[in-house]
């Protein structure tokens, strides 16, 4: 609770009674376990430093996609016939970076920005981009499962968590997992977490900081012309992701 609540979402004042009750109860459910399941090695050495956990109890698993969700890995998503290269989709999360999507669509008229989702500062995002008469730019809100597969399919480079966070840096996120999934260039902040699994023009397109997010796109482009990432991040995902590899992982510390 204390994690998502008070440092990611920021939903609770990190100094507040209800703060520190967080603290407390997830600190006294995860020292009654015998084994706890960990996303990160980043959240693994977390949660050790705050809660004065021995790390060796930690189960480091790293989350897939709900694959009953998804269409096939092989292409074939878009029949839509949807035009998108550049995609974001979520909450519209200050530190998900979509502001400076947005200034990055302007650097690259050339290129097709699709933004999937709602909340959070969308309605400034929207009428930034309709004071500067961004062509490039589209918005279509939350969109059924087909739509956001057509979509992820047609993109070149798809947005994952553009700007550094204490919550968001232990964790690796679901866009990431969807991209690895189909195999798409994913752009991300560099983050610990992130950084356990991708590499850095190999298995995605990284960023140090959030006023590079033009650049990076302009360089992703070039670096697309000796070959495409995608594959290799499909690799990340199997290597990593599958639902088998996570339940060998935990049945083979159950015991423990």
């Amino acid at each position: 609770m204390y994690y998502p609540n008070v440092l990611g979402r920021q939903l609770v004042a990190q100094n507040s009674p209800a703060a520190r009750l967080y603290f407390k109860l997830d600190k006294l459910a995860i020292k009654v376990a015998n084994k706890y399941i960990s996303l990160t090695d980043a959240m693994t050495e977390e949660f050790a430093d705050a809660f004065d956990l021995p790390m060796e109890n930690a189960v480091t698993i790293y989350c897939g996609v709900d694959e009953d969700r998804f269409a096939s890995r092989e292409g074939g998503n878009n029949d839509s016939n949807v035009d998108v290269n550049i995609l974001y989709w979520g909450n519209y999360i200050n530190f998900h970076g979509v502001s400076e999507l947005l200034s990055a669509a302007e650097s690259h008229p050339d290129k097709e920005f699709v933004f999937l989702g709602d909340g959070g500062s969308r309605t400034e995002i929207m009428e930034d981009a309709k004071r500067k008469s961004l062509d490039n730019v589209k918005f279509e809100g939350f969109v059924d499962n087909k739509t956001l597969l057509a979509y992820i399919d047609a993109a070149d480079l798809v947005s994952n968590r553009l700007v550094h966070n204490p919550h968001g840096d232990i964790g690796i996120g679901n866009k990431a997992a969807e991209a690895a999934y189909f195999s798409k260039p994913m752009l991300s902040v560099d983050s610990p977490a992130i950084c356990e699994l991708f590499e850095d023009g190999e298995t995605a397109v990284l960023l140090e900081d959030r006023t590079m997010v033009s650049d990076r796109i302009g360089q992703f482009y070039e670096m697309e012309k000796e070959g495409s990432i995608g594959d290799q991040a499909g690799e990340v995902y199997d290597e990593f992701m599958e639902p088998e590899i996570a339940a060998d992982r935990f049945l083979g510390n159950a015991d423990d």
